[in-house]
C-alpha cells in the first residue's frame, strides 16, 4: 500500500467525532456538522462541545473536548477565529487524530491579526500529532464511513474523489454531479490549506481504490510545483479534471479574499496544469458532463462521429457544430448506405451522414439494426443520437406511446447492447422542460451520457476522446 494513502487514509475512518462550538442556538452548526454525521450513517459516537456545556437536543454534550471520557478521533471547530488556538491546546492534548476547522477569519480576510494567528498555527501545527484540514473550509465526505458536512448530502458511495479549495463549489459539485447520477467515493473542502495540502490529498486519491476518478478545484497554493508533481501521478493511475479559479483578475481578486489563496498567472497556470496531462475544465457543467463520458463510455481516441436526428436543418446544424469542434461527420460508404437501404426507406429520410431519420424516427423496431450495421462497418467512433423534443411530443404520437420515455430508455440500451462503439444522447431544452428532464432521467439510470446541448455534448466528448488517446499505447509499448 502506498505510503500517500496510509498517511491520509485513516482521517476518513474515524471511530468517534466531537463537534467544538455546536449548541441549539446555533441551529446552523447542529446541522451542518452534528446531524449530518447522523444523517449520514456514522457508527460512532457524536459529542457536541461547547464553553457553557449547555444540551444539544440529545448527543452528548461537554464543556470542552477534555471533559469527553472516551477518545475522540475527529474533531470539527465552529468557533470564532479568536479561540481556536486555545482549543487546539487541548485537542492536542485529548490525542485527536484530525481535526476540520469551518472557523473563517484568518489569512483570506483583510485583518493581519487573522494572518498572524493562521502563521502562528501553521508553524506550530507541524509539530502536533494531528492532521489540521482547514481553516475556513465544510471538512470531509465520505459516505462509505458516514461523514458528512450537510444533513441532505448523498449517501450513495460513488467512484469519484474530489479536492477542493472551496466548500460553495464542493456542495455544489456533489449536488450537481448526483443530479447526473453521479457518486462520490470521498471529497474533501480544505479552505486556506495550513496543514494538509491540496497536493497531500491528490497523492491520496490517486491510490485509493475506491477512487476512479479525481476532481480538483484549485484556487491556488503555496507550492506550485508539488501540486503539479501530485497531478503529474494522478494522471498515471486515472483521469484528473482541474478546475482552476482565480483564472481572471476579477476572479483572482477573489480567490485571495476567498480563501487566501494567490491565483497566480492565468495563463501561466493553466499551460502547467495541461503539461500535467489533466484534463482542465472551464466550470461544474463540463466537469460533470466530462465524468459521465469517462465513466460510461469504453475509451474511445476517435474522432468520427455518426449523427443520428429527426430533422435534416438541425442534422445541418449539429453536423456544423461538430466539425468546428475538431470531430469529423464523414459520409458514408455507397455499401454501408446500400446495407441500411430497406431499413431506412420513408420519404424525407436521408440515408447520410448525418441520418435524416424524419417519419422514420418512430420506426423503433428497426433501430437495434440500423445502429449495429452502423458499428459493424468500422466507418464511425461514436454515434450520437439527437432526440428532438418538439417533434416527439405531437398528439398522436403521444396517445400512441403514453410511456415514450421508457421505451426510449429500453430501444436504445438494446441498441448499445448490439454496439461495441460509444452512443451518446443530446436531447436540447427547447419545449416542455419537465419533459425533457423525465426523458433524461431514464437514460441517466441507463448510465448514457446525456447532453442538454450538443455543445455540452462535444465538449465532453472531447475532454473524453483527448484523455482516450493520451492512454493509448503506442506502437512499441
Amino acid at each position: 500500500m502506498s505510503v500517500y494513502f496510509e498517511a491520509l487514509d485513516w482521517m476518513f475512518h474515524p471511530k468517534s467525532i466531537a463537534v467544538i462550538g455546536a449548541s441549539d442556538r446555533k441551529p446552523h452548526i447542529k446541522d451542518l456538522f452534528l446531524n449530518s454525521q447522523r444523517n449520514m450513517g456514522f457508527q460512532g459516537p457524536i459529542y457536541a462541545v461547547n464553553a457553557g456545556g449547555d444540551p444539544v437536543s440529545d448527543y452528548p454534550t461537554y464543556k470542552t473536548i477534555s471533559d469527553i471520557p472516551g477518545p475522540v478521533d475527529h474533531v470539527i471547530l465552529a468557533v470564532p477565529a479568536a479561540r481556536v488556538w486555545e482549543i487546539l491546546q487541548e485537542v492536542a492534548l485529548k490525542g485527536v487524530r484530525s481535526v476540520t476547522a469551518f472557523t473563517s477569519g484568518f489569512a483570506e480576510s483583510d485583518d493581519p491579526a487573522g494572518h498572524a494567528l493562521q502563521e502562528k498555527i501553521r508553524a506550530w501545527v507541524q509539530d502536533q500529532q494531528f492532521r489540521f484540514v482547514g481553516p475556513n473550509c465544510m471538512g470531509l465526505y465520505c459516505p462509505e464511513t458516514g461523514l458528512g458536512f450537510r444533513p441532505d448530502l448523498p449517501s450513495e458511495q460513488g467512484a469519484i474523489g474530489y479536492v477542493s479549495q472551496s466548500g460553495g463549489m464542493t456542495i455544489t459539485g456533489i449536488f450537481m454531479a448526483a443530479g447526473k447520477g453521479l457518486s462520490f467515493s470521498k471529497a474533501v473542502s480544505y479552505g486556506n490549506e495550513i496543514d494538509v495540502t491540496s497536493a497531500e490529498l491528490l497523492r491520496y486519491l490517486a491510490h485509493d481504490p475506491a477512487t476512479e476518478v479525481v476532481w480538483a478545484y484549485i484556487e491556488g497554493t503555496r507550492d506550485g510545483e508539488d501540486l503539479l508533481e501530485a497531478m503529474r501521478l494522478v494522471v498515471r493511475n486515472k483521469p484528473l479534471l482541474v478546475l482552476k479559479g482565480g483564472s481572471t483578475e476579477g476572479g483572482g481578486r477573489a480567490a485571495a479574499s476567498h480563501t487566501g489563496a494567490m491565483a497566480g498567472a492565468s495563463n501561466i497556470w493553466r499551460a502547467a496544469i495541461r503539461q500535467t496531462g489533466a484534463i482542465l475544465v472551464d466550470n461544474l457543467e463540463e466537469m460533470v458532463d466530462t465524468t459521465m463520458a469517462l465513466q460510461w463510455l469504453p475509451p474511445g481516441a476517435g474522432r468520427r462521429l455518426c449523427l443520428a436526428c429527426i430533422s435534416g436543418g438541425l442534422s445541418v446544424n449539429y453536423t456544423d457544430q461538430s466539425i468546428q469542434s475538431g470531430f469529423e461527420v464523414p459520409a458514408l460508404s455507397q455499401s454501408l448506405v446500400q446495407d441500411l437501404r430497406g431499413l431506412i426507406d420513408i420519404p424525407g429520410t436521408s440515408l447520410n451522414n448525418p441520418l435524416d431519420l424524419a417519419a422514420g424516427f418512430f420506426q423503433f423496431q428497426d433501430y437495434p439494426t440500423i445502429f449495429g450495421t452502423i458499428d459493424r462497418s468500422d466507418e464511425i467512433d461514436a454515434m450520437v443520437m439527437i432526440l428532438a423534443l418538439e417533434y416527439m411530443q405531437v398528439h398522436d404520437s403521444k396517445a400512441k406511446y403514453p410511456d415514450l420515455h421508457k421505451l426510449m430508455r429500453r430501444l436504445f440500451t438494446a441498441c448499445r447492447n448490439e454496439m461495441s462503439r460509444p452512443l451518446i444522447m443530446v436531447m436540447p431544452w427547447v419545449m416542455a422542460e419537465e419533459i425533457r428532464l423525465e426523458f433524461e432521467r431514464e437514460f441517466l439510470k441507463a448510465r448514457f451520457p446525456t447532453y442538454p446541448s450538443m455543445r455540452r455534448a462535444l465538449i465532453a466528448m472531447d475532454n473524453w476522446s483527448r484523455y482516450s488517446s493520451q492512454r493509448a499505447p503506442t506502437d512499441g509499448t
